[in-house]
């Protein structure tokens, strides 16, 4: 019980600190407007008073408002680093994208999409908030398999100045997916220059982005790259083991697929599958 009451307490400290500002500056607009207009004599100090807190308290409660309905919201971290102080109002266009945002973290793409999207209709939306606008709907149409529309929200946020590594990296997979290889290459190199140790997908995504074109030797050239360096090792030896059907060495390719399997490579079904119809393929490159 103390435990609850003292988190109550802090939500509360915060809500009241947030609201001292914007209620300040509402008595410094508001009480010499109503004053004129309904002719108050504001000399009397105890009406003035009672009048600023009774605003400082509309605005705390405002405040509670908002903050009990974003610990409602599921919000990845990386999200939350990528949208930073934007839309932390209270006003309408910033509980539509969190509703938006917290749709789209708990797997209901389609839901965050129509939010995202009647988020970017609304007018007044600042640069860096039409910016987040085009890269979540890009996010979106992504996930839901629409690669070319993923491709040209990403392109629409970086044309207004967003400039973040996970947009690049969304951007060239889409790109991937949609068949724009080269294009994908001249974005997937700016990110290598970029060096961000959190990105240890980056050779084992060039090495698919070759792997999708049939280059076995230029694929596997970036997934032995890749495990040199001890980045994305189960996925690389994934990758190594699909070059190898490529270039037609059966025999080194069920080496490197057990060392997937012994490294516990992530979605190892979906690999199993996606191996299997490669090695068809190659082996039998008629059928069908």
């Amino acid at each position: 019980m103390g435990d609850k009451l003292r988190q109550l307490a802090g939500i509360f400290r915060q809500a009241a600190g947030k609201a001292l500002v914007p209620a300040l500056l509402t008595c410094l607009v508001v009480v010499p407007l109503v004053g004129s207009a309904m002719e108050i004599d504001w000399s009397d100090f105890q009406i003035l008073l009672v009048v600023c807190l009774a605003m400082y308290l509309q605005w705390i409660i405002s405040m509670l408002v908002l903050s009990f309905q974003q610990r409602g919201f599921h919000i990845e971290r990386t999200d939350a680093e990528i949208v930073g102080n934007a839309f932390g109002g209270v006003g309408k266009k910033s509980r539509m994208f969190c509703r938006a945002l917290a749709d789209l973290c708990n797997n209901a793409v389609l839901e965050g999409l129509d939010g995202f999207l009647a988020v970017l209709d609304m007018r007044g939306l600042t640069d860096k908030e039409r910016q987040l606008c085009y890269f979540y709907i890009g996010r979106c149409y992504q996930l839901t398999g629409c690669s070319a529309n993923a491709v040209q929200n990403y392109q629409r946020a970086r044309e207004l100045g967003m400039d973040n590594p996970y947009l690049l990296l969304f951007q060239a997979r889409s790109m991937t997916d949609s068949g724009a290889y080269e294009d994908a290459k001249l974005v997937y190199d700016q990110l290598l220059l970029l060096q961000r140790p959190e990105f240890s997908c980056i050779r084992t995504d060039l090495g698919m982005l070759y792997l999708r074109q049939h280059d076995g030797a230029s694929a596997m050239h970036w997934f032995e790259d890749s495990i040199a360096r001890g980045e994305n090792v189960a996925f690389a030896y994934g990758g190594c083991a699909l070059a190898c059907l490529l270039l037609h060495q059966p025999e080194q390719s069920q080496k490197f697929y057990e060392q997937a399997v012994t490294n516990r490579m992530a979605d190892l079904e979906g690999f199993r599958e996606y191996y299997a119809e490669l090695r068809d393929a190659v082996e039998h490159p008629l059928a069908g």
